[in-house]
C-alpha cells in the first residue's frame, strides 16, 4: 500500500478517535444564575395621630352645703357622667354660696355664671309665684306621681313655658323627688281636730297659710332655732323634715310624737337646670347621657333615703318617742283647707290655676289606676 495513503489513514482515523472521545466527555455545566437579592421590605405606614377629643367643662353648683344630700347626689351623678362620657365632659360641683348665692342658682345659670343649678322650684317664687306648685302642694301628688308628671305629664312642658314668659334662657333637664316629710312633731298627743286649734307650730310658706285654717298658730321659727324653742315651751310643735335626717340634730330628745303621713308634704321635688346656651352647644349624644343620669339619680336618691328611713324608725322607738299616723280627721280638715287656698290662689293667677288643674288631674288619674303609687 503507498505509504502516502497509509499515513493519511492514519491521520483521519486519529481525527475520528479525538471526535468520538471528545462527544463522549461529559458536558461542561452551565453556572448557576445568581439570585436576585430579595427585596427589602416596605417602611410601615405613619400611622395617622388620632383627632384631640375635645373636652367640655361645666360648672354646677347645689343649693345646699356639701353635707346635704342634694348636694351629695348632684356630685354622685356628675363624677358619673364624667366616667361615662369617657372624660369628655367634666362637671366640677359646688355647694350653695360657692359661684353665685345659695338659692340664686336659677339667675346664675340665666346669666352664664354656672352651667348646671340645682334645687327647688320654690326659690324660684320671687321671679315666678306658681313656682312652688312645681315643688310640692299641700294634698298634693306623691312623689312617685310628681316624678311622673314631670317625667311622662305636663310638668316639664309647663316649667319651660313658665321660664319663657319671662325670657329665662334656661332648660330643664330631670327632677328628683325628695322623701316626704314628717307630718308633725309634737310634745302632745293629737286625737282630732280639737287637739290642734291653738297650738303653735313651726310652719313655713304654704303650709303656714293652709294650717291657719284649721286655728293654729303658725311660727316662722327659724331651723337652728327649733331645739331650744321645744324645750322652752315656745312652740309646741313643728315641720322639719324626715325621720333619718332630723336624728342628726337631736329631734328624738325634744318631742314625745312623730305623726306620719304624706299629705302635708307628700314631697320635695329638685330640679336639674342648665344655661340654655351651654346645652344648645353640647353634642347631642352627651344630651342623651346627662339627661338619662339625672333621671336615674332621681329614683336612685329616693329609694336610698326611703331605706334610711326606715332604718331610722328603732333610735325614735328607743327614745321613747310615739310613731304613728296623723288621725284621718285631721287629715280631711288639711285636705279641705287646702283646697279653699288653692282655689285662691288659681283665682289670681290663669298660669297658676292651668298647672294647679294639670297636677289634679294626674293625681287623680294615678290614684284610680294606681291607690297606692
Amino acid at each position: 500500500m503507498n505509504k502516502r495513503l497509509i499515513l493519511a489513514l492514519g491521520t483521519i482515523t486519529i481525527l475520528v478517535s479525538g471526535f468520538v472521545v471528545a462527544s463522549c466527555a461529559a458536558p461542561t455545566p452551565t453556572p448557576a444564575p445568581t439570585p436576585a437579592p430579595a427585596p427589602a421590605p416596605a417602611p410601615a405606614p405613619t400611622p395617622t395621630p388620632a383627632p384631640e377629643v375635645e373636652v367640655i367643662r361645666w360648672l354646677a353648683q347645689d343649693e345646699n352645703p356639701a353635707t346635704v344630700s342634694s348636694y351629695l347626689g348632684l356630685k354622685k351623678v356628675n363624677d358619673k357622667i364624667a366616667e361615662a362620657s369617657g372624660g369628655r365632659l367634666i362637671i366640677e360641683t359646688y355647694a350653695g354660696d360657692a359661684i353665685c348665692p345659695a338659692d340664686t342658682e336659677l339667675d346664675g345659670a340665666n346669666a352664664g355664671m354656672i352651667d348646671i343649678g340645682h334645687g327647688a322650684f320654690s326659690t324660684w317664687a320671687g321671679t315666678f309665684p306658681p313656682a312652688p306648685l312645681f315643688n310640692k302642694m299641700v294634698s298634693g301628688p306623691s312623689a312617685m306621681e310628681y316624678y311622673f308628671w314631670f317625667q311622662e305629664g305636663q310638668g316639664m312642658d309647663l316649667a319651660h313655658e313658665m321660664l319663657a314668659s319671662k325670657n329665662y334662657n334656661v332648660h330643664c333637664i330631670a327632677v328628683d323627688a325628695i322623701v316626704p316629710e314628717v307630718f308633725l312633731y309634737t310634745n302632745h298627743p293629737i286625737t282630732g281636730t280639737e287637739d290642734v286649734k291653738g297650738k303653735k307650730y313651726r310652719m313655713l310658706g304654704d303650709e303656714a297659710t293652709i294650717f291657719g285654717k284649721l286655728g293654729i298658730s303658725a311660727i316662722a321659727t327659724p331651723s337652728g332655732e327649733v331645739y331650744e324653742s321645744m324645750q322652752r315651751g315656745v312652740i309646741d310643735g313643728f315641720q322639719m323634715g324626715n325621720l333619718a335626717g332630723d336624728l342628726d340634730w337631736g329631734a328624738e330628745e325634744i318631742v314625745d310624737y312623730a305623726y306620719m303621713g304624706t299629705t302635708r308634704q307628700p314631697t320635695d321635688i329638685f330640679v336639674y337646670f342648665v344655661d340654655g346656651d351651654s346645652w344648645a352647644e353640647l353634642p347631642d349624644d352627651l344630651k342623651v347621657l346627662v339627661e338619662e343620669l339625672y333621671w336615674r339619680e332621681g329614683i336612685r336618691q329616693y329609694g336610698e333615703l326611703t331605706n334610711k328611713n326606715t332604718k331610722a324608725l328603732p333610735q325614735w322607738e328607743a327614745a321613747g318617742v310615739t310613731i304613728e299616723a296623723m288621725p284621718q280627721s285631721v287629715v280631711d280638715a288639711v285636705d279641705e283647707a287646702a283646697a279653699q287656698f288653692y282655689t285662691e290662689m288659681c283665682n289670681k293667677d290663669p298660669f297658676y290655676k292651668k298647672t294647679y288643674d294639670s297636677l289634679i288631674e294626674w293625681k287623680d288619674a294615678y290614684r284610680t289606676a294606681y291607690p297606692r303609687l
